[in-house]
């Protein structure tokens, strides 16, 4: 109906949302300067700028949707061109070429300087230092792109499903160190991207020490001049009319002989000394003739016989097969005969290198019965091979090897050229020999016998004797368990002290000769 009002239509107030009252503002005059906005008006000036947003009018809780001009934020990342990650990502990459490079030059110092002599640098520079800068620098240009990337993987971490806050402290912590990137193996149950973030933190650890531990200083000898001089004996001959001239060979044999008699029977006589200029030295193995013993026990051999006497003490004599005897009688004392042979028993030497062939008999008070015993013993020429070094100036000699093969040799007669044939030792390490012979051979061979020859008893009161030989063998065998007891070596059997004491006495004998 014209000139009436619609009263049936009528619209509710929207739900959630007080109506908002017009703004006020101070008027500025008049009245007519006021223009209050319409409801149309103020919905559209409440409303914030457009950004894609649709409202739903009416609807107490509204639901944001996408427009069409609007692109998901993963496709915005997607459609990022490849250069942006990787600027992103430049700081670690060049950290990374850092330290391969250091591991490269690290590798390059060590081949450089292999068995080279260390480098002589300024500033009191090393070759440690500069090795512990290298790995230094390799280990800590490495460990820094690690840590950003256990930063950046707890986003892909979170990603996956829900998971506890706490993890993301725990990814904190192991981007700091070895012992939270271990810790950072249970939290993510062994998720690759941890393991290999934790070998590579638990194996910096070790970097340093295995690349000190690279460099080893071994000390190494150089040549320098200088004469290095060990003696050595290459034949042994000696032959003059001159009858002064033979005295004093035998003289200077005689010496020797006893020298080797009255040094200790528990030590080895020293051979001549080798001269290093230095505190270092080194030579080959050469050889030299000496002379050289061997020693055998006849006592299976001997045949003792004792006769008792109304008074004591009774008859002992011993006898071996070869003709050699000697009476062994004495009450509780011990005696020692020796005696050269000709028919020795055991021994294996070549006629012509032997020199002297002896028996010794023995008859030592220790409880009844006397102990009664014989040994054989050589004396003759032979080839010693020796290895011999100076270390911090103090000699080591060690024999390499005996040989005492015979075969004919010569040598120059001096004054002339003619040479002379002789007996020869052949020499181990060549094809040459050691020739000996001459006078000279038929001295050492008298005064060796006269030295070993006679008899002594301890009970018999003879001081004359006290110096000889029989006396000093005797000593050693009656004596030699104590002797040895107090060098710390005890409970010796007896048989031992008896072998022993022949053969070293005898072996002092044969080096003193050989220093000849």
């Amino acid at each position: 109906m014209m000139g009436s009002m619609d009263a049936g239509t009528a619209y509710p107030p929207q739900r959630g949302r007080a109506p908002t009252p017009p703004p006020t503002h101070p008027r500025g005059g008049s009245d007519a300067s006021y223009n209050p906005l319409s409801n149309t008006e103020r919905a559209s000036a409440e409303s914030p700028p457009s950004s894609g947003w649709d409202y739903a009018p009416g609807t107490a809780e509204t639901k944001p949707h996408l427009s069409h001009k609007e692109t998901p934020l993963a496709h915005t990342a997607q459609q990022q061109p490849w250069t942006t990650s990787l600027l992103g990502w430049l700081p670690e990459l060049l950290w990374c070429v850092v330290s391969v490079a250091s591991v490269a030059a690290l590798a390059g110092v060590l081949s450089r300087f292999d068995n080279r002599p260390l480098p002589r640098w300024p500033l009191g520079l090393t070759l440690n230092t500069l090795i512990a800068f290298l790995a230094t620098l390799a280990r800590a240009s490495f460990v820094i792109p690690v840590s950003e990337s256990i930063s950046q993987l707890k986003w892909l971490w979170y990603r996956g499903a829900p998971r506890p806050l706490k993890d993301f402290q725990d990814f904190d912590a192991a981007s700091r160190g070895p012992w939270g990137s271990l810790q950072l193996l249970k939290t993510t149950r062994g998720w690759s991207p941890s393991v290999i973030s934790a070998v590579v933190f638990v194996t910096a650890i070790f970097t340093s020490t295995l690349t000190q531990s690279a460099v080893t200083y071994p000390v190494r000898l150089t040549r320098v001049e200088g004469t290095a001089v060990v003696s050595r004996s290459t034949s042994f001959y000696f032959s003059t009319a001159n009858v002064f001239a033979g005295v004093t060979q035998q003289h200077y044999t005689e010496q020797s002989i006893f020298e080797g008699l009255s040094y200790s029977h528990t030590q080895e006589f020293p051979l001549s000394p080798a001269r290093c200029p230095t505190s270092e030295c080194r030579w080959d193995t050469y050889s030299s003739l000496s002379v050289c013993t061997k020693f055998w026990n006849v006592t299976d051999s001997l045949n003792v016989t004792v006769r008792k006497r109304p008074t004591p003490p009774s008859s002992v004599l011993a006898k071996l097969p070869n003709g050699v005897s000697a009476n062994l009688t004495g009450n509780y004392q011990g005696m020692v005969v020796l005696q050269g042979t000709s028919r020795p028993l055991a021994s294996d030497v070549h006629p012509e290198a032997s020199i002297l062939n002896f028996t010794v008999l023995y008859s030592l008070r220790d409880s009844p019965p006397e102990i009664v015993g014989a040994a054989e013993a050589v004396l003759y020429f032979c080839a010693k091979t020796y290895d011999i070094a100076f270390t911090d100036n103090v000699e080591s000699r060690a024999v390499a090897g005996v040989a005492a093969e015979v075969e004919q040799g010569s040598v120059a007669l001096p004054g002339t050229e003619r040479r002379r044939e002789l007996p020869a030792i052949r020499d181990p390490l060549g094809t040459g020999n050691f020739p000996f012979g001459g006078t000279g051979f038929a001295a050492m061979t008298e005064s060796l016998a006269n030295a070993l020859n006679g008899s002594y008893a301890d009970l018999s009161g003879d001081q004359s004797t006290l110096g000889l030989a029989p006396a000093r063998y005797l000593a050693a065998l009656q004596y030699g368990a104590e002797t040895l007891e107090s060098q710390g070596r005890p409970n010796v059997s007896r048989e031992t002290v008896i072998n022993e004491s022949i053969a070293n006495i005898t072996n002092n004998i044969a080096r003193s000769l050989s220093n000849r």
